[in-house]
């Protein structure tokens, strides 16, 4: 986890769980077909913690990695965590029968 004055975070490892380098996961990041987001160098500086993240960052980080906002902020990524996603993803009736 990245503890910095930004508030913690686990993006650089779901981007290794990925298996992807700054570079390939800037270029999944794009505003609008054929612009990118955000660009390597800043986010290396977001998961080092010396640059904030935005929502709209977040969101496309999520995205990018194949997960949710949450978390990205709030647990490592693992085996356990893409089950709980899909458990999460889940209605009510289907969790019961889970």
């Amino acid at each position: 986890m990245r503890n910095s004055k930004f508030g913690n975070h686990y993006i650089k490892e779901w981007r290794l769980y990925r298996k992807l380098s700054l570079r390939k996961l800037a270029d999944r990041m794009e505003s609008e077909p054929g612009e990118q987001l955000i660009s390597y160098a800043s986010l290396a500086r977001i998961e080092s913690g010396s640059q904030p993240y935005s929502e709209p960052i977040l969101e496309a980080l999520a995205v990018a990695l194949d997960t949710k906002q949450q978390y990205l902020l709030s647990r490592k990524p693992d085996t356990y965590a893409d089950i709980v996603s899909i458990f999460d993803d889940l209605d009510e009736s289907q969790k019961e029968k889970a």
